[in-house]
């Protein structure tokens, strides 16, 4: 009924898993973290793309992604970025779409790796293309209501803000997103 990402993981979409021991999961706080721990541990072991070749294929197309706008009490969350594109910009925690991944799935994963949340309060808002000076991609971004703002970044940004308004030096792009999203109106 639902896609898996690959046939001897869980399917996130009905929270069905497959062939897990329980003892393992009993090391994470609840079912929902231990399977996107899970999900993120089997990606990262069917291999990224060697940064040569991934530089040739970021030439010559775009690449899906996911981008989200994460909320919390009327106030979105923006992550200052430490690697391109948008190096040193305040943008929305996002990524790429790995072979096989549903586009809900690369949602989760991206919102556990970057920021340490889980969410079932997810809407999908738009698509569109970024174009930046070394990569163009296609993202799909997302709505996501968290439960909380303990927040817990990863490697790939050094600071993050809350805000509850537009600000003039946001990047268009997220303006653009900011604005199909109906994140600040009433």
């Amino acid at each position: 009924m639902y896609p898996t990402v690959n046939s001897n993981i869980i399917k996130l979409d009905n929270g069905y898993r497959h062939n897990l021991g329980i003892s393992n999961m009993e090391k994470h706080k609840d079912r929902k973290t231990y399977q996107l721990h899970h999900v993120i541990n089997t990606m990262s072991k069917s291999g990224w793309i060697d940064e040569p070749l991934y530089s040739k294929i970021k030439q010559r197309m775009p690449i899906p992604c996911v981008d989200l706008l994460i909320t919390y009490n009327d106030r979105l969350l923006l992550m200052k970025r430490k690697n391109n594109p948008a190096k040193g910009k305040w943008f929305t925690p996002g990524g790429r779409i790995f072979k096989n991944e549903t586009i809900i799935n690369a949602v989760k994963r991206v919102l556990l790796e970057e920021t340490g949340l889980v969410s079932d309060s997810i809407t999908q808002c738009g698509t569109m293309s970024h174009v930046w000076s070394d990569v163009q991609t296609i993202t799909v971004f997302h709505k996501v209501d968290a439960e909380s703002d303990n927040i817990v970044m990863n490697n790939e940004h050094d600071a993050l803000k809350w805000i509850s308004e537009k600000e003039p030096s946001l990047h268009p792009y997220l303006v653009h997103m900011i604005n199909e999203s109906n994140i600040f109106h009433k």
